[in-house]
């Protein structure tokens, strides 16, 4: 009687409907259901700009031990959720996909799921682009060739990718003259800080020399240095690890009694109304330094036509919180001459590339020239005044 019991309780076990320990949720408000212990890529049915993934470590191995990991794709069929066939190359019931028993995946087999438009909790990004696959014998999103946001390459629908520079401009997306660009964690580009107030040069490409030219100021010997490119290894200068500046001399030391400016071309500012308008300028410069700073630059602008001035050039004061002028330079021209101006004698500052912020606010409206000054004396040249940006820029974004 005890052996007629214990057989009926194993038959009664042997029938019971045991849950599926490898299913996925596929997307939002699915019925399957998901264990615990086995996490899967899901359909994502709306991406949030600026999400990132709760998983803070691991890289390409993240990614290979995803909804593939230790499947068994050795047969050619399995029964999935609700009944349904995995393999046969229909999605049905609970499945994700269903790519046949050959694993050659359509468009139609993934639902019309990409890579981009799936979420991973395994991978430590936000997946962007690659092929996406479909485990043979799970019928679930398989996304080990999927690339994502932070892997440090520029792939699949990225503009940027974080912790890098960013290739690409305010103006060249059409967002603006000027501004700072952010790359979220989506690996898109934040153009909020974009405005139509400002300007930026890098004397990258067409911009060196671009709508900037050299002279020199009236009554100067006939001595100009300045050119744009890429600095040449010479001991005493920045070096060629900087491309597109300009500079004094890209391949020596300035001149004696030089008196020479780089300008700029015509600058519109009219779309700046009330903002307050700064420059910074991002520049190395290393000049003949004593007592009385011999040697120096000073940064200058008029609203006037710069073709008809004698004397109309305003120098304009760096303000604090950048790199500022020193006193009693002592050139053979002005306007350096008997005036404040970036000296050599800042022995701080000889040797690194540094910023100098100028409020140009008043002077913002549809005509502007900014220009650079060099003034040296009659000796002791050292390697000179080097340029690499300049940004204008007003103070509203978007």
């Amino acid at each position: 009687m005890g052996a007629t019991v214990l057989a009926t309780g194993l038959v009664g076990a042997c029938t019971t409907d045991v849950a599926d320990p490898t299913m996925f949720t596929t997307g939002a408000g699915s019925s399957s259901t998901t264990s615990a212990s086995a996490e899967g890529p899901t359909t994502a049915s709306s991406t949030t700009e600026g999400a990132s993934s709760s998983s803070s470590e691991g890289t390409t191995e993240a990614v290979e031990s995803s909804s593939s990991s230790g499947a068994d794709s050795s047969s050619s069929s399995s029964f999935s959720g609700g009944g349904a066939q995995c393999g046969n190359g229909e999605i049905e019931g609970d499945e994700d996909c269903d790519c046949g028993d050959d694993g050659e995946c359509t468009e139609e087999e993934l639902g019309g799921i990409a890579c981009e438009s799936t979420t991973d909790p395994l991978v430590p990004g936000i997946l962007t682009g690659g092929p996406l696959g479909c485990n043979m014998a799970s019928c679930r999103y398989d996304t080990s060739q999927c690339v994502y946001c932070g892997d440090g390459e520029l792939n699949g629908n990225e503009v940027c990718e974080l912790d890098q520079p960013i290739e690409t401009s305010c103006a060249e997306l059409g967002e603006g003259t000027a501004g700072k660009l952010l790359c979220m964690d989506t690996c898109q580009v934040d153009t909020t800080a974009c405005t139509e107030c400002g300007y930026q040069f890098d004397f990258e490409g067409d911009q060196c020399p671009g709508d900037w030219s050299t002279l020199r100021t009236t009554g100067a010997a006939a001595v100009e240095t300045w050119a744009c490119g890429t600095p040449g290894p010479f001991a005493d200068g920045p070096g060629p690890a900087k491309t597109g500046v300009w500079g004094t001399n890209l391949n020596g030391n300035y001149s004696s009694n030089e008196s020479g400016y780089v300008r700029s071309g015509n600058l519109d500012l009219s779309n700046c109304g009330d903002q307050t308008v700064t420059m910074t300028v991002r520049h190395w410069f290393q000049f003949e330094g004593s007592i009385s700073n011999n040697d120096g630059g000073v940064v200058q602008l008029t609203t006037g036509d710069p073709e008809q001035l004698v004397d109309g050039w305003i120098t304009i004061d760096p303000l604090e919180g950048g790199v500022t002028y020193l006193p009693n330079t002592n050139a053979a021209f002005p306007p350096v001459d008997g005036n404040p101006a970036f000296s050599g004698n800042d022995s701080e500052n000889e040797g690194m590339w540094v910023e100098s912020i100028f409020d140009i606010t008043e002077y913002a409206g549809p005509d502007l020239h900014i220009r650079f000054v060099l003034g040296s004396d009659g000796g002791n040249e050292r390697a000179g005044w080097y340029i690499d940006n300049v940004e204008i820029l007003g103070s509203g974004g978007k």
